[in-house]
């Protein structure tokens, strides 16, 4: 922050020098001068004159906490005094500014990268003040969260045997945690083993309706009931960093467009064999191309597509926040 010259007190400058055997500020022991630190009078400041212990005195009409360069406590105003000085600074946490605290204050006195500044930080799934996305779900200001849950398309892909559902889940957990994602733990794969299967597992999202959203935002389905019954509106082709698929890539699924199992058996033995005798219901993730695209959406192949070897392939997993 800027700072001003010492105000105007409307007093004769020699009147403030040193007296003979007297210091200004200090006091003399034994010879030898150690700085003391004289206290403001409470009732003198506000005086228009310059007394022991002020930095400034502009008067009592004058003297204010947010828009002078003189405090009420006759202070000269500075960033980093924990005073927000009206014109001149943004913010100020006093000792707290700092220039690498996500929504802080800089020790410029400006405020740093926070929620609704227009520009989509990394800690933010979404910013309200940027331009929208076309069907985007609604970003929440107050945090810069989606009002929606979360869905992605793993990164990594894996074989048809990871350690059943609770395997696929724990990898979508992992890669939730790793891309930084809110309520990483809730993530579950959208997958069956002919028994349980996503209709199902997803409790809180069946009880607690939101829309689901990739992470860039696109809005899948209004809700995990709509997504059962209607398909998805965008391709679920972003991983857990956001960043885009290419096409003709597979998911591991067994999961009817409804949410229901496909198969008492397309699911490499409960995705826990990889053996060549066994098959599994893949997805596809997208369709080779645009013109592919009206088909892809009409035969819900998203979720269900074809049956593929368990030891033959590597596929990757959908993964949707509860």
């Amino acid at each position: 922050m800027p700072t001003t010259g010492s105000p105007s007190t409307g007093l004769d400058p020699a009147s403030t020098a040193d007296e003979p055997g007297t210091s200004s500020g200090s006091t003399s022991t034994s010879g030898s001068e150690e700085a003391t630190t004289v206290a403001p009078d409470p009732e003198a400041c506000g005086n228009s004159v310059l007394d022991p212990g002020e930095q400034c005195d502009l008067g009592f009409g004058n003297n204010a906490d947010d828009s002078s360069p003189c405090t009420q406590a006759c202070q000269t105003a500075f960033c980093g005094d924990g005073l927000v000085w009206t014109g001149h600074e943004t913010c100020d946490l006093g000792p707290n500014n700092n220039d690498a605290t996500y929504g802080g204050c800089t020790q410029a006195c400006e405020w740093g990268p926070r929620c609704n500044d227009g520009i989509l930080q990394p800690e933010e799934e979404c910013d309200a003040s940027a331009e929208a996305l076309e069907g985007a779900v609604d970003c929440d200001p107050d945090n810069c969260r989606f009002k929606a849950r979360v869905a992605f398309v793993t990164a990594a892909t894996f074989s048809g045997a990871f350690g059943g559902l609770a395997g696929a889940d724990a990898a979508c957990v992992a890669a939730a945690l790793e891309a930084g994602l809110d309520n990483a733990a809730a993530f579950q794969a959208w997958l069956s083993d002919g028994e349980a299967a996503p209709a199902a597992r997803l409790v809180k999202a069946t009880k607690d309706p939101l829309p689901y959203a990739r992470r860039d935002g696109k809005q899948l389905a209004y809700s995990l009931a709509d997504l059962t019954t209607q398909g998805m509106d965008y391709p679920l082709d972003r991983t857990e960093y956001g960043l885009p698929l290419p096409p003709e890539q597979y998911a591991w699924t067994n999961v009817t467009p409804k949410g229901q199992p496909f198969s008492p058996t397309d699911h490499c033995q409960a995705w826990t064999s990889p053996s060549f005798k066994n098959t599994a219901r893949i997805g596809q993730i997208s369709p080779k191309s645009a013109a592919d695209l009206p088909g892809w959406y009409i035969q819900t192949r998203w979720s269900s597509y074809l049956s593929r070897p368990c030891a033959d392939d590597e596929q990757h997993l959908y993964c949707f926040e509860d």
